[in-house]
């Protein structure tokens, strides 16, 4: 509260009655301003404020003015002092050169100061003197160092008249207090708050807080606002323009449009250890080819975006921290380029957005708790290295419209989607753990092609890489597992190259390829996974070269519902149900396969199932190495089947099949077993060394053999039983350990051309009501030739027999016998 008795302006006492203006000062209307003394306690605190401010300048222009004329007496006194002793000199050289001479005194002064040096032309030698005088102007002494303060101790309260009354150079000191200016920083100088930031607060009147367009200036420990002072009014609580300095340990927010704009060619400014947060709508817009760096802030609560980079302009961004604005923590647009290290971007809806975007790089930060971590638009490019992106609602990463992102050693966790690629957009994956997201790992899709290497992909909620609508990329030196939908899926006409994987323990299937989609998969190893190993459906055609499948929990390859796909070279074995399953009109191609060691079947072909296997090796399953049911029909050339701890080859329940150049041997029962309805067809095949029969038809099984070999089974090289039909011709059966063909229990055969020798029982026995036609063909050395019971027929046409050993046949009492 105002209260004084001594004149307001110069302190002088004053005594009752009081004058009505200072003796001293000569300050008037004193009556009336210390009338207003009582009344000041009611007054409002802001014209308090203005009053005393006032009082303040008056005091300080009179204390200015008693220094002024002190000075001006010293100065005066000093002239005369100087202008006697000049008088002195001169008059003495007068004289001197006048005896020398003989000229007057006008005619030297003249010849020795030219008239071009003088402000006025010289009459006499008095006005000579003149001439070195100091001149009227007032010669300001501009001090070092300057404080400003609010509470009349100092020189100035206002920050403005500081910098005002500053040179280049000088250092201005802010104590606490409210300092309401619109500030121009034009100089180079220094602007420092001493003491508690909060407490030193710098907000404008109806422009910008601060103008700033000098070549060096320093702004640090201020709490600055930007308020709208005229509605809709572009202002900025900083504006920094072509301006090179630094802003540090400040406190920085706006009402209006952004906290600081940023523009310039020939800015080049460094922000430290400031909060900058509140803008109405931006943090920072920096633009126009500037060059930013900062450090050690944090950039918060922004209505739009944190900071947008634009035109060309260069940013670096060190343990800095971006969060919770409604918009991006960071936008980039219009070739603008950033450096981000050791940084936390959070909670913004984009974390980093990139338009136009060129050669960019993110080191060691995390971005989490974002909508979308990171988005690339619109030929963007991008680098993410040693850092992580985690819990972000939507995408960790998302590359989309031509734009390339190069991401290294980096963790990508708990988001929706960990990367999504997307509209031809492109990209190298190296050295990455991709885990824990809701949906997948990786997405690629809309024709995008990124490369994948030496990653980690795992504990997926839904597929580990979701390859779709015509993507393609490579997937190389990775592994992919654990994820509870497919490891890998691709879809919708994708085709991507997986090379030198492992994909394994999926809790559905390790790669699922459907709706039209292909894919070329080279020399992985796929294992362990819930269901199938690989399953292809719905015309999906990839290629899968070189790879081994092996220990699924159920099959290792499943190729359904019109499925294709051809397989080159793959070793498919020790799968828990069936290493190879086929159905749906499936119809997939296997050359040069090993499928081995199934828990059960090693090929498993049913519900019209097709198939095409060419010098594949089946060996060593379980149960029957192939097995062809529901009018399915594959076909096999130049194929192995054998060491099978069942039936090599079991075709029933109308199935079908062509068997071209196989050789099926050495399985616990017989090479090949024909039932219910089934019909295959075998050409120039071997049915050898079986540990039972080579051939067994039983259930009206049909069976249809043509150029043949059947030989060295332990038991009857053919065996026909219960309704089945034999018709073969063209073969050659011969050293059976038992018959070389054997009829039972209603079965019936048709023999034509054939070479039966050396079997150990007969070459053909026929016995419970079945019925044999052999025509054109040779029983060689049997122990007897043909053997037909009392309840079956035979019809033997142009049959040749020889050295058999009990006789060229037997035929018992009610046989039935056509021998023509």
């Amino acid at each position: 509260m105002i209260e004084f008795l001594q004149c307001p302006v110069c302190d002088t006492p004053l005594s009752y009655p009081l004058p009505n203006s200072c003796p001293n000062c000569g300050k008037r209307n004193l009556n009336h301003d210390l009338s207003l003394v009582p009344a000041m306690h009611s007054i409002d605190p802001y014209i308090e404020n203005v009053y005393l401010r006032w009082i303040n300048k008056s005091r300080t222009f009179f204390k200015a003015k008693k220094q002024y004329y002190s000075i001006m007496d010293e100065i005066n006194f000093l002239k005369n002092e100087i202008q006697e002793i000049r008088k002195t000199s001169i008059n003495s050289l007068l004289n001197v050169l006048i005896t020398i001479t003989g000229s007057t005194n006008n005619d030297i002064l003249k010849k020795v100061v030219k008239e071009s040096d003088q402000e006025t032309p010289i009459k006499n030698e008095n006005d000579y003197i003149d001439y070195y005088d100091f001149q009227e102007e007032d010669k300001k002494e501009i001090e070092d160092e300057i404080i400003v303060s609010k509470n009349n101790k100092y020189k100035y309260n206002s920050i403005t008249e500081a910098i005002n009354f500053a040179k280049n150079g000088t250092k201005i000191k802010v104590l606490p207090g409210k300092y309401r200016e619109d500030i121009i920083i034009d100089k180079e100088i220094e602007i420092i708050g001493e003491g508690n930031v909060s407490q030193i607060i710098i907000e404008n009147n109806l422009k910008n807080t601060f103008l700033i367009k000098s070549s060096k200036f320093k702004i640090s420990g201020f709490t600055i606002k930007g308020k709208e002072r005229v509605k809709n009014k572009t202002f900025f609580t900083l504006d920094i323009i072509n301006s090179k300095g630094t802003i540090e340990n400040c406190i920085i927010s706006s009402d209006a449009i952004a906290c600081l704009s940023i523009h310039g060619d020939k800015t080049n400014l460094r922000i430290s250890k400031c909060k900058i947060f509140d803008g109405k709508e931006n943090g920072l817009y920096i633009f126009d080819k500037s060059n930013v760096k900062i450090e050690n802030s944090e950039i918060y609560n922004h209505n739009k975006n944190g900071i947008i980079l634009s035109e060309n302009s260069n940013l670096n961004i060190y343990r800095s921290v971006i969060s919770n604005c409604n918009e991006s923590g960071l936008l980039t647009i219009k070739k603008a380029s950033f450096k981000l290290e050791y940084c936390k971007i959070y909670s913004n809806n984009y974390g980093i957005e990139l338009r136009n975007n060129e050669n960019s790089s993110i080191i060691k930060s995390d971005i989490s708790f974002n909508n979308i971590g990171i988005i690339l638009l619109k030929n963007s490019y991008l680098k993410v290295e040693n850092s992580q992106t985690f819990d972000n609602k939507k995408v960790g990463i998302s590359v989309n419209f031509n734009s390339n992102v190069s991401i290294k050693n980096a963790e990508i966790k708990r988001e929706k989607i960990g990367i999504l690629f997307t509209e031809n957009s492109i990209g190298e994956i190296d050295n990455c753990n991709i885990l824990s997201n809701n949906l997948c790992g990786i997405e690629i899709k809309d024709i995008a092609n990124p490369k994948i290497k030496r990653c980690r992909i795992y504990d997926n909620k839904g597929y580990g890489i979701y390859s779709n609508l015509g993507s393609t990329g490579i997937i190389e030196n990775s592994e992919i597992f654990g994820n509870s939908s497919p490891n890998i899926a691709i879809e919708n006409g994708a085709n991507p190259t997986i090379y030198k994987c492992k994909i394994y323990e999926s809790l559905q299937s390790g790669i699922f390829i459907f709706n039209n989609a292909e894919g070329n998969i080279v020399e992985c190893e796929i294992y362990k996974n819930a269901l199938s190993g690989i399953e292809i459906k719905n015309k999906s055609n990839p290629k899968i070269l070189d790879c081994k499948i092996y220990n699924g929990v159920k099959s290792g390859v499943l190729v359904n519902d019109e499925g294709l796909g051809t397989f080159i070279k793959c070793n498919i074995y020790s799968n828990n149900t069936t290493n190879i399953e086929i159905r749906n009109n499936a119809n997939p191609k296997f050359i040069n396969c090993k499928i081995n060691n199934g828990k059960e079947l090693g090929i498993n072909i049913l519900e019209k199932g097709l198939g095409y296997f060419e010098n594949c090796d089946i060996y060593s399953n379980n149960l029957s190495g192939i097995q062809i049911k529901d009018k399915s029909n594959p076909l096999f050339i130049n194929s192995k089947i054998h060491d099978g701890k069942f039936v090599g080859i079991l075709i029933h329940s109308y199935g079908y099949g062509k068997f071209e150049n196989c050789d099926i041997f050495s399985n616990t029962k017989a090479g090949v077993a024909i039932s219910y309805n089934a019909s295959p067809t075998f050409i120039k095949s071997k049915f050898r060394n079986g540990k039972q029969g080579g051939i067994f038809l039983y259930d009206d099984g049909l069976g249809n053999f043509l150029e043949c070999e059947i030989y060295e089974n332990n038991k009857a090289g053919i065996e026909v039983a219960e309704g089945g039909n034999l018709k073969i011709s063209k073969s050659y059966i011969f050293k059976g350990f038992e018959s070389g063909i054997l009829l039972s229990k209603q079965s019936f055969a048709t023999i034509e051309n054939c070479i039966i020798e050396n079997n150990s029982y007969s070459g053909i026995e026929v016995k419970n009501n079945s019925n044999l036609n052999i025509i054109n063909s040779k029983l060689i050395n049997n122990e007897l030739g043909i053997w037909v019971d009392s309840k079956s027929t035979a019809l033997i046409e142009n049959v040749d027999f020889i050295k058999n050993k009990q006789g060229d046949y037997k035929f018992e009492k009610g046989a039935s016998i056509q021998n023509k």
